[in-house]
C-alpha cells in the first residue's frame, strides 16, 4: 500500500515538472519571439529614418546646387569660356555618368567648350553612348571626335541649331602622335619646296608655321581658359601642351568625389586670378 502510494506520488511529482517545464519553454519561445519583432521594428525604424534623412539631404543638396548656379550665372566675375578636362583612363570607363554630371554642369556655368581628355581614349570610343545619355537628359551638348569635325558641324549648321556647349572628345592620338604628325607635315612640306626650287632654304621655324602643320595633322584646337585635372597623380597624361599656353591648371582629385561645389570652386577660384601672359 505504501509503495502505491509512493508510485503515485512520483508519478504526480514527474508530471509536475514536466507541465513546470512546458510553461517555461512555452514562455521562453514567446519572449524570444517577442525580442526579435523588437529587434526587427527597430531595425525597420532606423532605416525608415536614414532613407528620410538621405532624400532631406539631396533635396537641400539640390536646392542649395540650384541657387549657387544661379548665384554663379549671374555673377560678374571672369568665367571661364573653353575648359579642358582630363581624366584617368580608368574613371573615364568607370564612371561615365559622372562625365556625363560634369558636363552638364559645365553647360549650366556658361562654358562653350569643352576639350575632354582620357589618354586611352575610352571617351571617344563610347561617344555614342555619352551622346545618348546627354540625349535623355535633354541637353544640347554637341559631341566631336575632331576639331575639323567641329567646324564642318558648325559650317553647315543653322543658327538656330547652335548647341549651348561643343565637348571636343581627345586622346594621346591627339597629344604626342599629333605634334608628331605635324613635324612630319613640315618636313614634307619643306623637301618639296627644296626638290622644287632645286636650292637649300633656310628654314625658320614660326609658331604660325606649327599652327599651320597642327591644322594640317587635324590636331588644331582652341586654348582652353582653365584646365581641370582629374586623379591620384598631378599629371596632365599627355594633353596637347601646344594648347596651354596660358591655361589655369587646376587640380581636383578624384573624379567619383566631384561636386558641384568643388566644380563652382575652381571656377570661382579661376574668376580671382590674374593672368599677365608673361608680363
Amino acid at each position: 500500500m505504501d509503495m502505491s502510494l509512493q508510485a503515485k506520488n512520483t508519478a504526480y511529482s514527474e508530471k509536475l515538472i514536466q507541465g513546470t517545464a512546458v510553461r517555461t519553454t512555452g514562455g521562453r519561445e514567446i519572449w524570444n519571439i517577442l525580442a526579435l519583432f523588437c529587434w526587427h521594428a527597430l531595425h525597420l525604424t532606423f532605416i525608415v529614418i536614414a532613407y528620410v534623412a538621405t532624400i532631406i539631404n539631396k533635396s537641400w543638396s539640390l536646392l542649395f546646387a540650384k541657387e549657387s548656379l544661379e548665384k554663379s550665372r549671374a555673377s560678374q566675375r571672369k568665367k571661364p569660356q573653353i575648359v579642358g578636362v582630363v581624366i584617368e583612363s580608368e574613371e573615364a570607363e568607370t564612371e561615365m555618368s559622372k562625365v556625363c554630371k560634369l558636363l552638364m554642369w559645365l553647360a549650366d556655368v556658361g562654358v562653350q567648350h569643352v576639350s575632354l581628355y582620357d589618354m586611352e581614349g575610352l571617351l571617344k570610343q563610347s561617344k555614342r553612348s555619352l551622346e545618348k545619355t546627354l540625349g535623355n537628359l535633354n541637353t544640347q551638348i554637341q559631341l566631336v571626335s575632331t576639331w575639323e569635325e567641329h567646324e564642318k558641324w558648325t559650317s553647315e549648321s543653322q543658327s538656330t541649331e547652335q548647341p549651348i556647349m561643343t565637348v571636343e572628345l581627345l586622346s594621346i592620338c591627339d597629344g604626342k602622335e599629333g605634334i608628331a604628325k605635324a613635324a612630319r607635315y613640315l618636313c614634307a612640306n619643306t623637301l618639296q619646296k627644296i626638290n622644287s626650287e632645286g636650292q637649300h632654304i633656310d628654314l625658320k621655324l614660326t609658331e604660325a608655321d606649327i599652327n599651320r602643320g597642327l591644322e594640317a595633322a587635324g590636331c588644331a584646337g582652341p586654348e582652353p581658359d582653365l584646365l581641370l585635372v582629374f586623379g591620384f597623380t598631378r599629371c596632365l597624361l599627355g594633353f596637347p601642351a601646344w594648347r596651354l599656353p596660358f591655361t589655369e591648371i587646376i587640380y581636383m582629385g578624384m573624379l567619383k568625389s566631384l561636386t558641384l561645389d568643388s566644380l563652382l570652386n575652381a571656377v570661382d577660384e579661376f574668376s580671382t586670378k590674374n593672368q599677365r601672359y608673361g608680363k
